[in-house]
């Protein structure tokens, strides 16, 4: 699972440092959720699944990128829990990590989905965190 998303992750964080518009990436499920939930917050513009390969057998997402006066909208945006290391966090870990580090918000999975920081400081789930943006 996370090593489609870290690809994600670097693709969009090349694309923006070469001010391109759009970056194309293969989906799946979890892509989609987390690609949904980055436009719910406003970091990115859209997304649209293209169809590819024989038979448009292989699908991928068109993800058009957001930026206002020039600058991308996401300044920063890594990957947090790996195959190798999965970092889980309860709301109090959370809410303490976004206070000191700055950092905006997160990608959460939870056993009700996928959720932003911001989700679970009111839900007071907790889960495996996926990914930063800032």
């Amino acid at each position: 699972m996370n090593n489609k998303i870290g690809d994600m992750i670097t693709r969009i964080r090349n694309a923006i440092m070469v001010n391109k518009d759009f970056v194309v990436i293969e989906s799946n499920k979890e892509i989609e959720r987390i690609l949904y939930k980055l436009e719910e917050l406003g970091y990115i513009k859209g997304r649209r699944k293209m169809r590819e390969g024989v038979n448009g057998m292989k699908v991928k997402i068109c993800i058009k990128l957001k930026y206002k006066y020039g600058e991308s909208i996401i300044r920063e945006i890594g990957l947090i829990s790996k195959s190798s290391r999965r970092v889980y966090m309860d709301r109090n870990e959370i809410s303490k990590i976004m206070g000191e580090d700055k950092i905006t918000n997160f990608i959460i999975t939870t056993k009700s989905g996928y959720k932003t920081g911001l989700e679970i400081l009111r839900s007071g789930e907790g889960g495996e965190v996926i990914m930063y943006i800032k």
